[in-house]
């Protein structure tokens, strides 16, 4: 293999990165689609909170530093959630979704009652990059030239940054750092030094990255979606920066942060996130057009379970979900000239306002009228709303219906739940001159 520089143009890498990432975990469930979910709960009224009777935290031990002795030991995690009932509003903008962590060996058979997987959650990518010709991870370092900072712009590990709560944010020895496409064991680390081009990291890695076999450095000359194609190794280093806690229960059903206990070979653990316009929809495929988080792209969501250093999955289906059952409202509701329209949509918890949620405009004519949308010759056009739950439209009348009334629909493509809402054109709106 060439010593030789292989450079890569930042939005191509970035493309890669990201295929990567979307590669390496099962993506069902992280899109728009899943930016909300079915049902929701009130604030508890005591000790549990309703629908799925999640008990209230309490002060506990920290957990056990070893699994039990007995069964046969863990291989692989599998990260599940549900979803009907699934996330319960707490109330105050406060949200909170159930997990489960299907722990088995490997036969496939469940793991030991008692068995330990600790868990811990990344929120906000700080620095991202691919492995390339002339980068290496070896021992306990990660050497990268050519990294990019959580939005996809070129960066040194000294100037990765994110803002949040208007503060910078760099990269702090004990961030998260995972890697994808590589052995299971070197999937996790903590950051222990940083300098411009290379990062340290707490626990040596197993090998050297990338191999020219197995973990081969990413080729320019062919497409990521060639079949020739190998996928290289890569990785991202962030931390929990938007308020996202995960915890787990123990044998007692007890609410403990940072690990759960299994019980017939299923853990159960809870991400209890802030629902707020700042925050709502981080992670659910959204990630490029939010520009709440800086830099844009940056907001991401991993969780990631570990039974030891050697059984660790990453998993980048979590985000901040909304829940269903939302309501529209339009401003104004009746015309009678071509006019703007604001469009508002909060969620069905705590009428939260959901951001760069998709929308569909579409217009019913009557009796000769003829009306477009957004000054043009569209009839349906889909639209987002802004960073604040909002998304304003035109409505060109160019003809008015001869009688009755003509109707311009809004429907959210986010959320069958929601009812589509209608604005109404009379017979008597004078045409645009």
């Amino acid at each position: 293999m060439s010593n030789n520089k292989i450079h890569i143009n930042s939005d191509l890498k970035l493309l890669v990165i990201l295929l990567i990432l979307t590669i390496s975990v099962v993506v069902t469930g992280c899109g728009d689609d899943a930016f909300t979910s079915p049902e929701g709960s009130t604030t508890p009224a005591n000790n549990t909170t309703p629908g799925s009777g999640t008990p209230t935290p309490t002060p506990t031990s920290p957990a056990p530093s070893q699994a039990p002795a007995n069964g046969p030991p863990a291989h692989t995690i599998t990260l599940t959630y549900p979803q009907s009932s699934a996330i319960e509003n707490l109330g105050g903008g406060v949200y909170r979704r159930e997990g489960k962590a299907l722990v088995r060996d490997v036969n496939g058979h469940v793991v030991a009652d008692g068995t330990i997987v600790y868990l811990s959650i990344l929120d906000s990518v700080i620095a991202q990059g691919i492995i390339g010709t002339s980068d290496t991870i070896q021992g306990n370092t990660i050497t990268d030239l050519d990294l990019l900072d959580g939005g996809g712009n070129p960066s040194l590990f000294t100037n990765a940054y994110v803002q949040r709560n208007s503060a910078i944010r760099y990269i702090q020895p004990g961030d998260h750092i995972f890697l994808t496409f590589a052995d299971e064991e070197d999937k996790s680390r903590l950051v222990g030094g940083i300098q411009d081009t290379q990062i340290s990291v707490t626990q040596p890695y197993s090998r050297v990255y990338p191999d020219a076999v197995d973990y081969p450095a990413p080729d320019p000359n062919i497409d990521p979606s060639d079949p020739n194609y190998k996928d290289p190794v890569g990785y991202l280093i962030g931390a929990s920066l938007l308020g996202a806690e995960i915890s787990g229960t123990d044998l007692s059903g007890n609410l403990v942060s940072g690990y759960a206990v299994t019980q017939g070979g299923i853990a159960t653990f809870y991400v209890t996130y802030p629902a707020t316009v700042e925050t709502i929809g981080s992670g659910c495929g959204i990630s490029a057009i939010d520009t709440r988080a800086r830099p844009t792209g940056s907001a991401q969501v991993y969780l990631v379970a570990s039974v030891s250093s050697a059984v660790t999955t990453i998993d980048g289906r979590f985000c901040f979900t909304s829940i269903a059952g939302g309501t529209l409202y339009a401003v104004p509701e009746d015309l009678t000239s071509s006019a703007d329209v604001t469009v508002t949509y909060e969620d069905g918890g705590d009428t939260v306002l959901l951001p760069f949620a998709r929308l569909n405009v579409s217009v019913s004519d009557a009796n000769g009228s003829n009306i477009t949308i957004n000054n043009g010759t569209d009839k349906s056009v889909d639209i987002r709303t802004n960073d604040r739950g909002r998304a304003t439209f035109t409505v060109q009348i160019n003809a008015p219906p001869a009688s009755g009334n003509a109707t311009v629909t809004i429907t959210s493509l986010l959320d069958p739940d929601v009812e589509p809402i209608t604005v109404t054109v009379s017979s008597n709106t004078p045409v645009v001159p």
